[in-house]
């Protein structure tokens, strides 16, 4: 009796081992931002699991339990998969960092896309979520990153954790130019 719960359970852990694999290699492979790829492909492997239960039935009648429990764990892992995926991508290439000004939450982020352009965005965060306020391209020269707005002549840059000549696209609106000379971020990734 113990022999066979110890051989199952070496089983079910190959079984698992080769979904660990197979998930893993198929989310790194492909483009893990896209949300509706995700909802797509999130049934698959329960899908395939249920179609290999009437083979397995046929071949070995004892692994058809394996392969039922092994259904629903799949979709599982490639959910945490594909959520780490995000993350091991946000921080190999792209860079963000949090700042305040006059109590308003900011965010800048920038990131190289596949066609290679360097574009940055920048968000005022609230309660709510967050709302877009700027974009634009970016450059590196040694230890500074240069923003330039799209929707404006602005140019700001950051330096050593310090923001310099920031004007809040929220304040232009409001019709109020204040300058900010300095302000301190917070490196996120």
């Amino acid at each position: 009796m113990k022999q066979t719960i110890k051989t199952e359970l070496k089983r079910f852990a190959i079984l698992l081992l080769i979904d660990i694999l197979l998930i893993g290699g198929w989310v790194i492979c492909h483009d893990s931002n896209s949300l509706v790829m995700f909802i797509s492909t999130l049934p698959v492997p329960f899908v395939i699991n249920l179609f290999i239960i009437p083979f397995m039935y046929l071949i070995k009648k004892e692994y058809v339990y394996m392969i039922f429990v092994n259904a629903f764990i799949t979709p599982i892992m490639f959910s945490l998969f594909w959520m780490w995926n995000i993350e091991i991508q946000r921080h190999l290439f792209m860079e963000e960092w949090l700042f305040d000004v006059n109590g308003q939450e900011y965010s800048i982020s920038y990131h190289t896309n596949d066609n290679e352009e360097k574009m940055f965005w920048l968000y005022r965060l609230d309660a709510v979520g967050s709302w877009s306020e700027d974009r634009g391209t970016f450059s590196l020269r040694k230890d500074t990153v240069f923003f330039n707005s799209i929707d404006s002549a602005t140019i700001y840059y950051i330096y050593k954790d310090y923001l310099y000549d920031f004007i809040s696209p929220y304040d232009l609106r409001r019709k109020r130019t204040d300058i900010h000379q300095m302000i301190k971020v917070k490196k996120r990734y």
